[in-house]
């Protein structure tokens, strides 16, 4: 076990897999240590900034693993991002638990 990060990902996002978007966790942002990202509404990756109280852009290039629990099934995508903006979103395997 270990920390994660959580990423906001809109409904937007998820409305062609006919699911609702919302809070997801991932582990494959550097560092993960409960950092708040969100895929902003033009598909930017952001982090929120404590110190400046405010969302920052960030420059990632590469696959997003995000997880969530819900509804008794773990759900699970993949994120592309190319130069911190979304390319591609993919539905990976749904787990009943």
């Amino acid at each position: 076990m270990g920390l994660f990060d959580e990423v906001f990902v809109p409904d937007e996002c998820l409305s062609a897999f006919g699911v609702k978007g919302g809070i997801f966790q991932t582990k494959s942002l550097s560092n993960p240590y409960l950092n708040h990202y969100r895929i902003a509404p033009d598909g930017r990756l952001e982090v929120w900034t404590d110190e400046n109280q405010q969302w920052a852009d960030v420059a990632y290039h590469g696959d997003v693993h995000l997880t969530r629990y819900r509804d008794g099934n773990w759900e699970e995508y993949t994120a592309r991002f190319t130069e911190g903006r979304l390319a591609r979103l993919t539905k990976g395997e749904c787990k009943e638990v």
